[in-house]
């Protein structure tokens, strides 16, 4: 296979060159950027080039359908529309009844077949992906490159709707990759363990089901949310008992009862750096107790005794009912709402929160789009935002320091949904967690959480598949802000020099970051 055909996908990410690259194909085809609501994409044949460099031939069909009937009509759009004409000479017609499955009728056959060789008309031949391509890359000489991704300027809603599929696709992939990791070092060290592979391609091929482009993004009927929902539940499971068989074979020796005490807790670290983090394990009574740890990069630790922080986090209540607390690292002020009022780097003696301003903000909007509730939220969404301000449970301590220190609030969301969250400071942690919990019983609204920083750049950086790109933080231009809501996989960051904030999450893919204030689409 050379060409990556795919019509139909809600944007593509800066990325899919490389990937396409490294599994040897130079072609790439689609047509979904003609469903742009704000701007029209300036090419039709075109080099497309990925964050590495890599590039690839590109090809949207100027009709811009994929199921295009053969009347004289389309074949004369077709050509008027081409971007690109001069430049080379020839284009795509995709033709039949594409979205759904059905192929082409007779009369369509019959239409182009009159069409081959017409006074007035283009000349139409019916041909194949690779004929075209072929024919495209002799002239492909004058073509011009468009650097980044494509973004669709429509369909921003998918990358928030069906809260549940976007967790289990996540908590997913991360298991997965756990497994294999930890199969892989196992492998390295006892020639007896044999590596899951047929395991984890069937685990990854029934992911990969529900990365299809109806059911991440939550555009599905309920039916397929109930199936994908139950397929995360047996890639859990499944991943689970393979991830226990590679630490039972990687840690044979220190997990023999002469190498065991019940004071030892062995902690296991998949990622490429090596971590200090609070863990909770159970103590001596099965009680649940915290210990602070360091682990290895990829690699493992039998923690039994652990050492104590350079300096203990520290809560207090002031008389307004806001909390500190300071961890030797950073220091944050909550007021009773749950608001980040202050956030502070210690060493620098840095703020990260603009003055009368407040991060950890919910706001809730209105959500009607133009054309489909589940696909779509429309730009003017911004303009109905209302903070929400209605407490249920005010701010309160629910750890006092010492390893951890943490406070929880509950808030009422619009009508009759329900929000608890509870912020946590770890010893020797550089970052705030937030652990939110949402009841939600609202239609038509959109939930989101806010974080102005101290913190100026006219870029925002992004995670994506295997990297990062970046994003202006400005409304200059049209393209500017079509993108009012893009997506992300685990983090967002505005940095300038020297000093920056970052918003990470373990579930979440809808974001933005205007001028200074990073969101996060809930």
């Amino acid at each position: 296979c050379s060409q990556f055909w795919l019509p139909d996908t809600f944007g593509y990410s800066a990325q899919l060159p490389q990937l396409m690259r490294g599994c040897g194909i130079q072609r790439f085809l689609t047509q979904k950027l003609s469903w742009n609501l704000v701007n029209s994409f300036p090419h039709h044949t075109f080099f497309w080039e990925g964050i590495d460099g890599s590039q690839v031939l590109t090809h949207f069909p100027p009709g811009d359908s994929y199921g295009m009937c053969g009347r004289v009509e389309e074949i004369l759009k077709t050509v008027k529309n081409n971007k690109d004409k001069g430049h080379v000479n020839h284009s795509a017609f995709l033709f039949g009844f594409g979205d759904g499955g059905g192929g082409p009728t007779q009369k369509m056959l019959d239409r182009m077949k009159r069409m081959s060789d017409t006074d007035g008309l283009p000349r139409v031949q019916i041909s194949t992906p690779d004929q075209l391509f072929s024919v495209l890359e002799k002239e492909s000489s004058q073509l011009c490159t468009w650097v980044g991704e494509l973004f669709l300027e429509l369909h921003n809603g998918t990358y928030t709707t069906q809260a549940q599929i976007k967790k289990g696709n996540r908590e997913c992939e991360r298991i997965l990759h756990n497994v294999e990791v930890l199969s892989t070092l196992a492998v390295a060290q006892d020639r007896e363990f044999q590596y899951p592979a047929s395991q984890l391609q069937q685990l990854w091929r029934l992911l990969l089901l529900n990365q299809f482009h109806d059911v991440l993004p939550g555009s599905c009927i309920q039916l397929v949310v109930e199936d994908a929902l139950q397929y995360y539940t047996e890639i859990r499971r499944a991943g689970a008992q393979l991830q226990e068989k590679a630490v039972q074979s990687l840690c044979r020796d220190l997990l023999q009862p002469e190498g065991w005490s019940t004071q030892s807790t062995l902690v296991l670290n998949t990622l490429s750096w090596e971590r200090t983090e609070v863990i909770s394990r159970p103590g001596p009574d099965r009680a649940e107790t915290l210990a602070l740890v360091t682990v290895p990069s990829m690699g493992y630790a039998l923690v039994q005794e652990p050492f104590m922080p350079p300096q203990l986090v520290a809560v207090w209540e002031q008389e307004d009912g806001s909390i500190n607390m300071e961890n030797g690292v950073i220091a944050v002020c909550l007021d009773t709402m749950g608001h980040v009022t202050s956030l502070r780097l210690l060493d620098s003696g840095r703020s990260s929160i603009p003055d009368g301003c407040y991060a950890n903000q919910f706001a809730l909007f209105d959500d009607v789009p133009l054309y489909w509730d589940a696909w779509d939220v429309m730009d003017y969404h911004l303009e109905t935002r209302k903070p929400v301000t209605t407490v249920l449970k005010p701010l309160k301590v629910t750890l006092g320091g010492g390893l951890r220190g943490s406070v929880r609030f509950s808030l009422q969301v619009g009508k009759s949904s329900t929000l608890t969250q509870e912020i946590i400071l770890d010893a020797m942690c550089p970052y705030l967690r937030f652990q939110t919990q949402v009841e939600w019983k609202e239609a038509h609204r959109f939930l989101k959480v806010e974080f102005p920083v101290q913190v100026r750049s006219t870029n925002a950086t992004y995670e994506i598949q295997f990297g990062h790109l970046q994003r202006p933080t400005h409304w200059n231009t049209s393209w500017d802000w079509a993108r009012f809501e893009v997506w992300a996989h685990k983090w967002l960051d505005l940095s300038e020099h020297g000093f920056g904030v970052a918003l990470l999450n373990d579930c979440k893919y809808g974001a933005s970051a205007h001028r200074n204030v990073l969101s996060l689409s809930l």
